[in-house]
């Protein structure tokens, strides 16, 4: 299946609770998996809706605004470990950097899933 969405379109059905495709990532289980997940389109979410510069983080101000905010989600205490962190740090700045679609379009197949944050409060918007 080719997938033709946006960084910004997928944040956006990610946050009306709605189902994307995503890799899966932690391959242990259906909890586990969710946790990462959210992380991940968390992050995104932020990078997308801030336009971060990837190239500029060193800069200091946006690396400490990013720093800052996966800090404040890391303290809400999902009680993901140092691996699960670090996966989903690393598949958010992939899909922003290269693009979710062309992230997806690469991914094994066998290892495409469905995610949502069904389980996380909606957003008052």
């Amino acid at each position: 299946m080719q997938i033709e969405i946006t960084n910004k379109d997928v944040v956006k059905k990610w946050n009306k609770h709605e189902s994307v495709w995503s890799i899966e990532l932690g391959g242990i289980g259906p909890g586990y998996e969710q946790a990462i997940q959210e992380f991940t389109f968390d992050i995104l979410s932020y990078l997308v809706k801030k336009k971060v510069d990837l190239e500029s983080l060193i800069d200091g101000k946006e690396f400490s605004e990013l720093y800052e905010h996966i800090s404040m989600l890391i303290a809400k205490d999902r009680g993901l470990s140092g691996a699960q962190y670090g996966v989903a740090k690393s598949t958010a700045y992939q899909f922003y950097r290269y693009g979710y679609s062309e992230m997806m379009n690469k991914a094994p197949k066998d290892r495409e899933i469905l995610v949502s944050k069904a389980n996380q409060p909606k957003e008052n918007k």
